[in-house]
């Protein structure tokens, strides 16, 4: 009884099997059973990596100069190895900055003061971190801004 309960908590619902230590009554003849057995060990193999996201970034720009802050956190399960901060004005690289690796749990905080931007008007800044690694997620290494005109 005490496993079934344990399992509710570690978010297991009741099975429809019997036999199964989740089924709705309990006896001493129930197992655990292979789906539960299955979805611990899917719930375990998560692989070791860094997850790169990017936070807090502003920008602001003053006639054709750019100043930017931009944090980049390791919210993963090891540490990341170097990377680096691309910044695109409507697509265009306009300076790419070297970032040492992060320990998991930590960041970096970047800021950028006038850096100059060739076009004439820009509408929009894209914030990219690049690096060669693998990592949990890519989903969140890119931050838009659009520029107010």
């Amino acid at each position: 009884m005490l496993i079934h309960e344990l399992l509710h908590v570690l978010g297991f619902e009741h099975s429809s099997n019997r036999n199964n230590i989740m089924y709705n009554f309990s006896n001493c003849k129930q197992t655990i059973g292979d789906d539960i057995i299955n979805l611990i060990n899917d719930l375990y193999s998560v692989p070791s990596y860094p997850d790169l996201i990017m936070t807090n970034a502003s920008a602001v720009m003053n006639g054709r100069y750019l100043s930017l802050n931009a944090t980049i956190m390791n919210f993963g399960l090891k540490v990341s190895g170097a990377s680096k901060l691309a910044v695109l004005a409507d697509d265009k690289v306009i300076k790419e900055v070297e970032v040492d690796g992060i320990d998991v749990g930590y960041g970096r905080t970047l800021m950028l003061k006038n850096i100059f931007v060739s076009q004439l008007s820009v509408d929009e800044l894209k914030l990219s971190i690049e690096y060669l690694f693998d990592e949990l997620s890519k989903d969140n290494n890119i931050i838009l801004l659009k520029i107010k005109k």
